[in-house]
């Protein structure tokens, strides 16, 4: 795909949006279409949205972080969508560090970007401030369908069946595996190990591979951690209820859950227990200095980072099958419009956009996550070849579950790692967290609507 280089103005803070004629013509004109194979064709100014070249321009912002690894596969997306027509520019809002405290602060001020990118958990809390709109009509207009997205995605951006942002990538919580770690002690990891491997298995393999030092502290870690929601549903615990407004992790499985937890550390030695024991090897990042055998949340590293950071052979695998089954945590992230955005029907052609064809710009210029939308994942995800095993995000969508996203969701969350930290710590007994921690997130669940 041929570029048109187009500058992009980045914004250090919050600004008023500049129009390049005093009347813009926000008529949608057409609407972003699937992909031509995957095959980067150019595509006419209707087909990506952004009207007519006879419409007066308008400039759209779009807030994102400016994070080496974020802000390019961003700037390519703004530049090849100004490049598909001429009546809309994009300037980048970028703020960074502190981007996801000043974004709300510039929702709340009145002057946020038309658009910006974030992560699902914060989309109930912002709709619950009434500062995103909704974009279910706009996109339909557009011909975008979501059911082009991945179903657990498009969901993830949804408020009571409306549309209130677009999925740009996914996860499903796979594990980080040293491949190098497990062969030097000795072990052959068969093709597909992780797709039959359950607790029993896991625990096997794992203690052959942590090594544990004359002090007592260990000195190859087997894992740095345990994803917590993924813990309490393998062993057939729900956090909360249907309707979201109850917390049901005071159950015996959810006891056995956080038991778990505390059993892989003081009991299994194959993970750290609490600081100052255990201290991480390698200067701090276990992980990294290749002296860590299975990383709990592999995903968000692989594709971006592990390539320039790793000097070891290293893959992704599947969580192990608990007594509950195996259920990985889906999350994902995506784009939001502004609901005062004075330049929305401009900034809904440029998520449409961002949602669809954009995503497969964002891929080839280094990608972030699963592609949401099918038609890049298949066509350009699964056939780049790479030192991972990219199949098992894909595999790993069967019993997959949305976090249990709600209005709150920090402060619930925060509650669950405080009191898995004192099981950890053995200030309290996996009982008595699991009490402490259905009262708690109860009463906070109490003071908000749930979302209809």
């Amino acid at each position: 795909m041929s570029w048109h280089p187009v500058d992009l103005v980045a914004q250090r803070g919050v600004s008023r949006r500049r129009l390049f004629a005093a009347a813009a013509d926000l008529a949608a004109l057409g609407g972003a279409t699937a992909l031509t194979a995957c095959g980067g064709q150019r595509q006419d100014n209707a087909a990506v949205g952004g009207g007519s070249p006879s419409g007066a321009p308008v400039t759209v912002q779009f807030g994102t972080r400016g994070t080496p690894e974020i802000k390019p596969l961003f700037e390519a997306a703004a530049n090849d969508f100004m490049a598909r027509q001429q009546r809309v520019k994009v300037e980048l809002w970028v703020n960074e560090p502190d981007y996801y405290t000043k974004l709300p602060v510039a929702f709340a001020g009145g002057a946020a970007p038309d658009l910006a990118f974030t992560t699902s958990r914060n989309l109930l809390p912002w709709q619950h401030r009434e500062w995103l709109a909704d974009v279910t009509r706009g996109l339909a207009r557009r011909k975008v369908k979501t059911n082009d997205w991945f179903d657990l995605a498009a969901q993830e951006w949804q408020v009571g069946g409306k549309q209130f942002g677009a999925p740009q990538g996914w996860g499903t919580g796979v594990l980080g595996i040293n491949k190098t770690l497990f062969r030097n002690a000795g072990i052959a990891l068969k093709p597909d190990f992780d797709v039959g491997w359950n607790h029993d298995e896991f625990l096997r393999l794992l203690k052959q591979v942590a090594k544990t030092g004359p002090d007592g502290n260990l000195e190859i870690w087997g894992i740095n951690g345990w994803q917590m929601w993924t813990n309490f549903w393998n062993f057939g615990a729900e956090v909360l209820n249907k309707e979201q407004t109850k917390c049901l992790i005071n159950t015996p499985q959810g006891i056995a859950g956080l038991q778990w937890v505390y059993d892989l550390a003081w009991s299994h030695r194959v993970m750290p227990r609490p600081a100052p024991m255990d201290p991480a090897p390698g200067g701090g990042n276990a992980w990294n200095a290749g002296l860590q055998a299975l990383q709990e949340n592999g995903g968000p590293h692989v594709l971006p980072a592990w390539p320039r950071q790793l000097n070891f052979e290293y893959d992704v695998a599947l969580y192990p099958t608990g007594p509950g089954g195996r259920h990985h945590r889906f999350y994902s992230d995506g784009y939001v419009a502004w609901k005062e955005s004075k330049q929305l029907d401009a900034a809904t052609d440029f998520l449409a956009y961002l949602g669809t064809t954009g995503q497969e710009v964002v891929e080839k210029a280094g990608g972030r996550s699963i592609p949401a939308y099918k038609p890049v994942t298949e066509g350009i995800f699964l056939q780049n070849k790479g030192p991972f095993t990219r199949q098992r995000w894909i595999d790993a969508l069967k019993g997959a579950k949305l976090q249990p996203l709600v209005v709150p969701f920090d402060e619930m969350t925060a509650i669950f790692n405080t009191h898995q930290k004192n099981v950890l710590a053995q200030k309290e007994s996996p009982r008595d967290a699991a009490g402490a921690i259905e009262r708690e997130v109860n009463a906070l669940l109490a003071r908000y609507t749930a979302p209809k």
